[in-house]
Formats: structure tokens, sequence, C-alpha cells
């Protein structure tokens, strides 16, 4: 559990490719973020780029979120 500041985060590209800056949201697997593509809560912003390119076939990408 994180407050504020900076924290990694388990991502997934179900919301498609994640940018700097992009709001990150629950994504339909608990306890994995997704992009934001609608208004509504959102667990922070990402600090880092995941494409489809950089994804780890089989693993649990993360990235760091700013909240």
């Amino acid at each position: 559990v994180a407050l504020a500041g900076r924290i990694p985060v388990k991502v997934n590209l179900e919301g498609g490719e994640i940018k700097i800056g992009d709001p990150i949201t629950s994504s339909s697997e608990p306890g994995v973020g997704r992009k934001a593509s609608v208004s509504g809560r959102i667990v922070g912003y990402a600090l880092e780029n995941l494409s489809q390119a950089t994804t780890t076939p089989g693993v649990k990408d993360k990235i760091m979120l700013f909240k």
C-alpha cells in the first residue's frame, strides 16, 4: 500500500499502450492496472512507457506510477 509518491505497479495492455503521463486504473485482472480510457477513478499516472514491443510474454510487467 502506498499513499503518495513513486510506486511500482503491475500493468497490462488491456486499455492499450501506456505512455508517460497516462492515467492508470484497475483492470479486469485483480491486482493489475491498465490505461484508463474513460473518465473515472484512477490509481495514478504512468512515469514509464509500456507497449507490445516492451512486454515480456508470461511475466507481469511493472511500471513506475506517480500517485
